[in-house]
């Protein structure tokens, strides 16, 4: 890998070429393998009451996430912040942040990733949305991050080290990120009805509601 130019950008500048020239390999797994778990929690057993504004919010922001327009990115930004509350990621000592940038050192220079939405915790950040690249100075973790199309997402796992900041830097260390694709009962149509059928719904949020024990 010593041949391929690394240049120093910022997390969202990210492409294809870059992740191969810091040999970066993206493992698929299935859902008990990902989750660490053999079935996922049952999920809305009961019928949704949508007179409950909570609930009423949450599926108006959904259907503008699905929604064909200009604005559609900030729309899946609303979701995800209204769908993390709604599932109990965010609590006393987290909060829900849109648009926050997180540092870090590459090529000798200091950049930056952004992240569309981010679980904050009182000291340091949880869990990310839309991040394509991150590198933060932690003692050994499990850093969680989700990749969302419209209102359809891709989980990942990040082990994040001391060791990480020189594997990256030098390209000689193969990093391994783990992700899992849910696998929806139409997959032709898996973006494009996203999560509005009820079947893909309940199948999802279990996935969410597996995801956050990594917090």
């Amino acid at each position: 890998m010593a041949h391929i130019t690394r240049p120093a950008k910022s997390g969202s500048d990210w492409t294809q070429n870059d992740f191969v020239a810091y040999n970066v390999k993206v493992v698929y797994q299935n859902a008990g393998t990902f989750f660490q778990s053999p079935a996922l929690p049952p999920l809305l057993s009961s019928p949704i009451d949508t007179h409950d504004e909570d609930v009423y919010a949450l599926l108006r922001t959904l259907d503008l996430a699905m929604a064909p327009s200009p604005s559609r990115e900030s729309a899946v930004d609303d979701f995800a912040v209204d769908l993390f509350r709604a599932l109990g990621y965010t609590r006393r000592g987290r909060v829900a942040r849109t648009r926050k940038y997180i540092p870090f050192f590459i090529c000798g220079e200091q950049r930056r990733a952004k992240t569309d939405v981010s679980i904050v915790g009182d000291t340091n950040i949880l869990n990310t949305t839309r991040v394509r690249t991150l590198e933060l100075p932690l003692d050994s973790k499990i850093m969680p991050g989700i990749i969302m199309k419209e209102a359809s997402p891709i989980f990942y796992k990040v082990h994040v080290a001391t060791a990480l900041t020189g594997a990256i830097a030098l390209g000689k260390v193969e990093t391994i990120v783990y992700a899992h694709l849910p696998s929806l009962p139409r997959p032709a149509r898996d973006w494009s009805d996203g999560m509005k059928p009820l079947d893909n719904r309940r199948l999802l949020l279990s996935c969410y509601e597996a995801f956050r024990h990594f917090l």
